[in-house]
């Protein structure tokens, strides 16, 4: 049985809300600590309204966890973050089949009603029953904001939207780092991962080069008896990323990101109680998702021009058993079904291979001011 772990952190919030089982007296508020929560707040920035903004600044129901935030927990994809942001659960057969819900609301095809974002690129396709599984590799901040989001983040984003923000190219220092973890899985097999990041300026505040890969090792826990294979729901994925960046002028910077995933699971996490499955054929489940965003920015001073082109081609592998549904018709003898003999057939999968290309284009018109009356102007196609 795999066991989860939380490790407690501090995560930024709009809303908080204190329950105290003691007898009520009169109290007076601490003038120092209220100052230090607001401080903390302040220190917190978020672009949930596609400008930054402190938390406390921002007027939406956001939840902010910082990559260093991330770190600390051991959190790899959002599955070990769901019991920390309020009002997001998820849905999730094994590492790259999920489905977020934001305050219980989901829908299993058509229009999804949580929207992802990795940096400006809308991850979301219609009718597809799974979400995009982004594991954490160099991540600046999630956000995950609660409530409906159509004015920003358009159709798709009725009761939210998750946003991953990776780490900017630094243009003038020279970063690199690299991680490393090892686990075990309760009566299954061994979780590792190691990643590595690099940042290059090629050329001084002018150019500059950004690349970061992971893989990771899923450690099974579910056997299955009847094809003797143990630990059948192990698999891996593999994260590959670049980002160059390089300003043309003092008002324009151009960023390119280019994406590549793999994720390979044996089975889905789904047994008896004895961590057992009997399906008949293995029933494996492979997603190759590669993208690429090209963003361009222009400040003019009085508002900030963005334009966002992104592609997506998301190839995804899944085999179903239906052995128990159609073996019987199998064996039935004529005219009620084909005769064939016990033995004939042992095992009947079902194999999809669905397979999808995005492409987006978003200019957006954001103004400069601080006035609460700041307007953004925006032009989107899919």
């Amino acid at each position: 049985m795999r066991q989860l772990g939380i490790k407690s952190a501090l995560v930024g919030s709009v809303s908080i809300l204190v329950l105290a089982a003691a007898p009520a007296k009169a109290q007076t508020a601490n003038p120092n600590a209220q100052s230090d929560e607001a401080s903390s707040l302040a220190e917190i920035v978020v672009t949930a309204q596609k400008r930054e903004q402190t938390l406390i600044e921002a007027p939406l129901s956001v939840t902010a966890i910082s990559g260093a935030q991330l770190e600390r927990r051991g959190a790899t994809a959002l599955e070990d973050l769901q019991f920390s942001i309020p009002g997001l659960s998820l849905t999730q057969f094994s590492p790259g089949q999920q489905r977020p819900q934001i305050r219980g609301v989901s829908v299993y095809a058509g229009l999804p009603t949580v929207g992802v974002y990795l940096d400006e690129l809308p991850l979301n396709i219609e009718n597809s029953q799974l979400g995009q599984d982004v594991r954490f590799l160099d991540i600046k901040r999630v956000e995950v904001l609660r409530g409906p989001q159509g004015t920003l983040y358009g159709q798709g984003a009725m009761v939210g939207s998750i946003r991953y923000l990776t780490n900017d190219v630094d243009l003038n220092d020279l970063h690199v780092a690299a991680n490393g973890e090892v686990g075990s899985v309760d009566s299954g097999g061994t979780d590792w991962r190691t990643d590595a990041v690099v940042n290059i300026p090629l050329v001084k505040d002018e150019l500059g080069l950004r690349l970061a890969g992971s893989y990771q090792r899923f450690g099974g826990w579910i056997d299955n008896p009847v094809l003797g294979v143990n630990n059948v729901n192990s698999g891996h994925a593999l994260t590959l990323r670049g980002k160059l960046a390089f300003r043309l002028g003092e008002d324009v910077r151009v960023s390119l990101m280019a994406q590549h995933q793999d994720l390979d699971v044996g089975a889905q996490n789904l047994s008896d109680g004895n961590q057992q499955v009997f399906d008949q054929v293995r029933t494996p489940y492979r997603s190759k998702v590669d993208l690429v965003n090209a963003i361009v920015t222009y400040d003019a001073g009085f508002a900030t021009l963005l334009s966002s082109t992104g592609w997506i081609a998301r190839k995804d592998h899944t085999v179903g058993d239906v052995t128990a549904a159609l073996l019987p018709l199998l064996q039935a003898p004529p005219p009620f079904g084909f005769g064939l003999p016990p033995g004939f057939v042992t095992g009947i999968g079902v194999t999809a291979d669905p397979e999808n290309h995005i492409f987006t284009q978003e200019v957006r018109l954001s103004s400069n001011g601080d006035c609460p009356s700041s307007e953004h102007s925006a032009q989107l196609a899919a």
